[in-house]
C-alpha cells in the first residue's frame, strides 16, 4: 500500500526539487525578458527610421509596426506561458527521476539498519540513476558472503547524530 501511495507523490524532496524548478525558471525567465527586449529594441529603430523619413504619425508603415508589435506581445506572452508550464511539469518529472532513487536508496539503507539483512534494491526504470541500484546490490552481497551485519553501529554513526 505504502508503494502505490508513493507513486502519487511527486515532491519527493521539496526543497531540491523546487530548488532545481526554480533555476529553471529563472533561466527560462532571463532569456525570455532578453528576446522580448530585443525585439522591442529593434522595433523602435524601425519606428526611428520612419521619423527620419518625416512619416506622419498615421503612417502605414508606423500602423504595420504597431500591429508587429501587438502581435509580438501576444506570441511572447503565450510562449512565455508555455515554456512556465512546461518547465514547471517537466522540472517536477525530471526531478522526481532523481530525488524518487536517492529517496528510494535512503530507505533501503534504512531497512537494512533496522531489519539487519540484505533485500535487493531496485529502482524505476524510468529513473536516473538506475545503474546504480545494481552496483550496491553488488556491494552488499559481497558484504553478506563476508558474515552477518555487527549488532551495533555506533562505528559507523557520525558525531552530528
Amino acid at each position: 500500500m505504502k508503494k502505490e501511495l508513493n507513486r502519487k507523490v511527486y515532491l519527493i524532496n521539496p526543497a531540491f526539487q523546487l530548488k532545481i524548478i526554480g533555476y529553471a525558471l529563472f533561466i527560462a525567465v532571463v532569456t525570455i525578458a532578453v528576446f522580448y527586449m530585443s525585439n522591442l529594441f529593434f522595433i523602435g529603430k524601425l519606428v526611428a527610421i520612419g521619423k527620419s523619413l518625416d512619416f506622419p504619425a498615421d503612417h502605414s508603415f508606423f500602423l504595420f509596426i504597431r500591429e508587429q508589435k501587438r502581435m509580438m506581445h501576444s506570441v511572447f506572452f503565450g510562449t512565455a506561458s508555455l515554456v512556465v508550464l512546461t518547465i514547471l511539469v517537466g522540472g517536477v518529472i525530471l526531478s522526481h527521476r532523481i530525488a524518487g532513487p536517492i529517496y528510494r536508496l535512503q530507505e533501503y539503507l534504512e531497512s537494512i539498519v533496522a531489519d539487519r539483512t540484505f533485500k535487493k534494491l531496485t529502482f524505476r526504470k524510468t529513473d536516473f540513476f538506475y545503474d546504480l541500484a545494481e552496483s550496491i546490490n553488488k556491494t552488499l552481497g559481497l558484504l553478506q558472503s563476508k558474515g552477518p551485519l555487527p549488532e551495533s553501529t555506533e562505528a559507523f554513526e557520525s558525531k552530528d547524530s
